[in-house]
């Protein structure tokens, strides 16, 4: 497998585990406990589609006009709000490319 077979391997898997826990009633991702965990998740979908050049904006926008999981797509939504203010995920790109 390549680097992006394995890539898109994962962003399959942590959509699919992160909507079945919206849909099994997991709160939002968050902070502490149960949410903390929904978070990381959350990100580590996000980083892998960083990696891929993937507009994040657009591939939510995508799922969320033709899903039947609302919810869970709002809450990834939401987290990419969050999660695109930090710094964090254009360094983490970079530091994947060096």
């Amino acid at each position: 497998n390549t680097e992006a077979e394995q890539a898109l391997g994962l962003i399959l898997d942590h959509l699919s585990a992160f909507i079945s826990l919206v849909e099994h009633g997991a709160p939002a991702p968050g902070r502490g406990g149960r949410k903390y965990i929904m978070r990381k998740l959350a990100r580590e979908l996000m980083k892998k589609m960083l990696l891929l050049d993937w507009n994040i904006n657009e591939q939510l926008n995508a799922l969320a006009s033709s899903s039947t999981h609302g919810q869970a797509i709002r809450y990834l939504q939401e987290e990419w709000q969050r999660f695109s203010k930090l710094s964090k995920p254009l360094a983490y790109k970079q530091a994947c490319i060096i």
